[in-house]
């Protein structure tokens, strides 16, 4: 009977042990590197079609002459608008801040009329504040606090999209593997979703991601079908049947994330082509969203307990075979 005893023990503490251990930032890196090399070893696939990413990259600022260190001109932005309402687009969603006004009054107004033509989502702001008693890595780990700052678009812009949507990321270090949640704001006490879920625009009551599910990445940067911003205008080069009935994500997708653009571009499990830009990763959620496609995990506090169960049962079979076994 001691014998059983002092094994049960022994099994407990090991399991109690393996628990505390699945619950630390290294073990959860640990576990995402193994889901990483699947990946890898199963290989890039073909991304659905009916999500498309408008790119402001090297070649649109060139090509349309917008200086790299200066906010897009919104005049550009109307003009799209408009392109895109006559290919008979189902949403636009920008993955773009629009805080205030710019120097211009009248392409504010033209801007604010065009986000009218067409269901448009334009992004809220969220900055987290955090105090000393918060660690940098505890940050970048995505841990919550209940000190957040939400700033809204410019107002013209609210009263004429159909939407207001979250930027804000879940972050596990440079990496983004994990669907951003519709976030609260007390102060007007209303809920913003993420930009993934304003472009899917599932019906409510629609199955949705857990908070420990992760993205099914279809392959590296530029795997979902992306046009520069430059060409999307021209409507020789790309005809409207590329737009109809496509939900249109629209930001920053650089070839090279150097300088400030860093910022905006993360680690997935496949790093090919380098970092991959946000709004791409918004737009691959938002595919996921649209297919049911994405990889289901049990609750942490289930995964933990049957990790934990597993190590004991594992711990008691060892401690009981006879030796030589």
């Amino acid at each position: 009977m001691r014998f059983i005893l002092s094994r049960l023990l022994a099994a407990s503490l090991i399991a109690l042990f393996s628990v505390w251990l699945y619950n630390t930032l290294w073990f959860q890196e640990l576990e995402y590197s193994g889901l990483d090399l699947w990946f890898s070893l199963r290989k890039p696939e073909k991304a659905p079609e009916d999500v498309i990413v408008i790119a402001l990259d090297e070649e649109s600022y060139d090509n349309l002459e917008v200086p790299m260190n200066k906010p897009w001109p919104r005049t550009l932005h109307a003009q799209l608008l408009r392109r895109l309402a006559k290919a008979g687009a189902r949403k636009v969603v920008f993955d773009v801040i629009f805080g205030g006004p710019s120097d211009s009054e009248e392409a504010d107004m033209e801007l604010a009329e065009a986000f009218g033509l067409l269901p448009t989502a334009i992004g809220v702001e969220v900055i987290q504040i955090t105090d000393e008693a918060q660690t940098e890595a505890a940050v970048q780990m995505d841990v919550e606090t209940d000190k957040e700052k939400i700033f809204l678009p410019y107002a013209p812009f609210q009263k004429t999209v159909a939407e207001l949507a979250s930027v804000k990321k879940r972050t596990d270090g440079r990496f983004l593997r994990r669907f951003a949640r519709t976030i609260h704001d007390d102060e007007r006490n209303r809920d913003y979703r993420s930009l993934a879920a304003a472009g899917a625009n599932l019906p409510e009551g629609s199955l949705l991601p857990d908070d420990n599910d992760l993205i099914w990445f279809y392959g590296p940067s530029r795997t979902v079908k992306t046009v520069p911003y430059f060409d999307a205008l021209d409507e020789e080069w790309v005809p409207d049947a590329e737009f109809t009935d496509k939900v249109i994500y629209v930001g920053l997708a650089l070839q090279t994330a150097l300088g400030p653009a860093q910022k905006d571009a993360f680690r997935t499990p496949f790093p090919e082509r380098g970092d991959t830009f946000g709004v791409e990763i918004h737009a691959t959620a938002a595919l996921n969203l649209i297919h049911k496609q994405w990889i289901e995990r049990f609750p942490f506090e289930r995964e933990a307990l049957t990790y934990g169960a597993s190590v004991f049962t594992l711990a008691m079979l060892m401690f009981l075979l006879p030796p030589g076994i």
